[in-house]
C-alpha cells in the first residue's frame, strides 16, 4: 500500500514554517489592533441592536468586498494596476463617493 498523502517541496515546507512562526508570534500591527480593538468591541456591545446591527452589516459588507478584491489579485502580475484603479475610484472621482 502506498502513501498517497501530500508531497511538499522544500519551498512549501519553508513557507509552512514561516506561516506557523507568524501565527504563533504576531507582529506589532496585530498586537496594536488587538489593543485598540478590545475597547471598541466592548463599546460596540453596549449599543442597542437598532444601532449595532446596521454597523455590523456595513462592516461585514466592507470586509467581504475587501476579500473579493484580495481574491481577484492573488497571483496576478497586474495587482498594482487594480489597486491604483480602486484608489482612483475611491479618492479621485468624488461623484462616486457613497456619502
Amino acid at each position: 500500500m502506498s502513501d498517497d498523502g501530500p508531497v511538499f517541496t522544500d519551498s512549501d515546507l519553508a513557507d509552512l514554517r514561516q506561516a506557523k512562526s507568524r501565527l504563533e508570534c504576531p507582529s506589532l500591527t496585530p498586537r496594536i489592533a488587538d489593543l485598540v480593538g478590545k475597547p471598541l468591541e466592548a463599546g460596540f456591545k453596549r449599543l442597542p441592536p437598532d444601532v449595532s446591527d446596521p454597523i455590523g452589516e456595513t462592516v461585514r459588507a466592507a470586509l467581504l468586498k475587501g476579500l473579493d478584491v484580495a481574491v481577484l489579485t492573488v497571483g496576478k502580475s497586474d495587482a498594482r494596476a487594480l489597486r491604483d484603479l480602486l484608489h482612483n475610484a475611491r479618492f479621485r472621482w468624488p461623484q462616486h463617493r457613497p456619502w
